[in-house]
């Protein structure tokens, strides 16, 4: 698939969470200066998307900022200036004594909960990832980077949300 498909199909996907849940019509997907997907109209609705290599994940959630992330695991979670740019001395003990597919998939899961974070935050990579868990994030681990697929999804609780926002 290209970009362009992974893209739409995100869309798509973003649009059946929405007809499930009744939260919000569908519009259309805009992008905010920071680069977060915003759904047209609908300030309530946090969005996220994310592909990699022909997997796609979205995620939305109501009253909360949402970021999700997806990765397939490759050698690219190898690089160790991957690790010296994203990962905090407790991360990088954490990965120390793992070596193979076992550490390229502890990183990945690493690297997803990071991007997650800091998608929901709307920063992206303009933060240093080793600062992401300072953030205040709630996160859920969706699929374990052992399973050659690492994904993960981060809510920010918007102020003044009592019941802790709601997500699919």
């Amino acid at each position: 698939m290209s970009p362009d498909d992974l893209s739409l199909a995100g869309r798509e996907l973003v649009r059946d969470l929405l007809d499930e849940t009744g939260w919000a019509e569908w519009t259309s997907i805009d992008c905010a200066a920071n680069g977060r997907p915003v759904l047209r109209g609908q300030p309530d609705v946090g969005v996220s998307i994310s592909h990699s290599r022909g997997w796609v994940m979205a995620g939305i959630a109501r009253d909360a900022d949402i970021g999700v992330d997806v990765e397939v695991i490759s050698a690219v979670f190898d690089q160790p200036a991957l690790e010296r740019m994203a990962c905090s001395l407790t991360e990088t003990k954490h990965l120390q004594g793992r070596s193979g597919l076992a550490r390229r998939a502890a990183m990945a899961d690493l690297w997803t909960e990071k991007e997650a974070i800091l998608k929901a935050a709307g920063v992206g990579l303009v933060v240093d990832p080793r600062l992401a868990s300072s953030l205040g994030a709630e996160v859920f681990r969706v699929v374990p980077g052992e399973t050659g697929i690492s994904a993960c999804i981060a809510l920010l609780h918007r102020r003044g949300d009592d019941d802790g926002g709601s997500r699919r």
